[in-house]
């Protein structure tokens, strides 16, 4: 979304990196992250956290309550530091950008990211169409499509970044989704010395673990984009028309059936007046909530549970099971 937003606006006249600034940012945040897990003792924090991960042992609610801590202080730094916006525009735990973001406030005086102006403004005319879907289906598929990049080769890709010398989190690459569960996956079981052999539950924890974060990064990008200029982008949702339907509207749009006040009237709930008699703007394809959930849908996503359709049983992970035992050795010997 970002990117897009740049492309669109043009790119931010940002201060260039400065190591020395970047370095201060980062141990700024360290100490401030420091002084929130030594506070985490606080009962409130902890009942919250219990209340919010019945599913998890003590060790593992506490270890998300100094995550929680540490971030939460970040924001609170950061904000009262000049960026009031910063915690609705960055995913949690994300540090990299977090620094960034500190290292551009102490740079400029206290002027954050999103008030600098980009240089040049492109000249271009754009039409941004955005293609939503219902977000159960759309959490089943990210889950499905999770398990399929495991099993074809995920943690293959991920050995090799770690051989080549990058850690977990050191890098773009190694913090990207499903690059950073994996490698961490892969290092845990390398520094454990009590087993020689990777486990269906295990397996399964990393998979689910990669589910998670997928699916929240999916969450993300709904909010993202909903938080972009009125009439920006046109939602379509692709559950409601066929393939050939869709492509019907997109096309509409591109040829200029629909005028861009058209698209604004009807996410607005207003009556377009059609620029052509047999204009496909009534299409159910235009998606007016935007890929809002409904209440129903919102209590049917606090339920939700993952539902493994490769990995449904340790009969069914066994060969991946052996391919990573195979990866673990792999790096162990290169490691000695």
């Amino acid at each position: 979304g970002m990117y897009l937003r740049w492309l669109i606006d043009g790119k931010p006249n940002t201060p260039p990196s400065d190591p020395d600034t970047a370095l201060q940012a980062k141990e700024i945040l360290r100490k401030v992250a420091h002084e929130a897990s030594a506070a985490t003792n606080d009962s409130q924090s902890q009942s919250d956290w219990h209340s919010k991960k019945q599913n998890k042992t003590a060790d593992e609610v506490e270890s998300d309550a100094i995550a929680f801590a540490k971030w939460n202080a970040a924001m609170v730094y950061l904000q009262s530091a000049g960026d009031k916006t910063i915690g609705d525009r960055l995913a949690r735990n994300d540090w990299y950008r977090a620094e960034r973001a500190l290292a551009v406030l102490l740079q400029s005086g206290g002027k954050p990211v999103v008030e600098f102006a980009p240089d040049e403004v492109p000249t271009y005319q754009f039409t941004c169409i955005l293609l939503s879907s219902p977000r159960v289906s759309l959490y089943r598929r990210v889950d499905f499509r999770v398990e399929e990049m495991v099993r074809d080769g995920l943690l293959d890709e991920a050995t090799e970044l770690l051989l080549s010398g990058m850690t977990p989190g050191s890098t773009p690459a190694s913090r990207a989704i499903g690059y950073r569960q994996a490698m961490g996956f892969l290092m845990s079981l390398v520094n454990d010395d009590l087993n020689d052999r990777c486990s269906h539950g295990c397996l399964l924890e990393f998979v689910e673990e990669t589910q998670r974060a997928t699916r929240a990064f999916a969450k993300r990008q709904f909010t993202w984009f909903r938080g972009e200029k009125d009439g920006r982008y046109v939602w379509l949702d692709t559950t409601k028309v066929t393939a050939t339907e869709l492509q019907e509207v997109v096309s509409g749009l591109f040829s200029g059936e629909f005028s861009g006040e058209d698209t604004q009237k009807r996410e607005a709930g207003e009556k377009s007046v059609p620029k052509k008699e047999e204009t496909k703007e009534n299409s159910p394809a235009f998606d007016s909530t935007r890929g809002e959930a409904d209440h129903a849908t919102s209590q049917e996503l606090k339920r939700y549970a993952p539902e493994q359709s490769i990995f449904v049983d340790e009969e069914a992970s066994r060969e991946s099971r052996t391919h990573v035992d195979a990866l673990v050795q792999k790096i162990r010997k290169h490691r000695s």
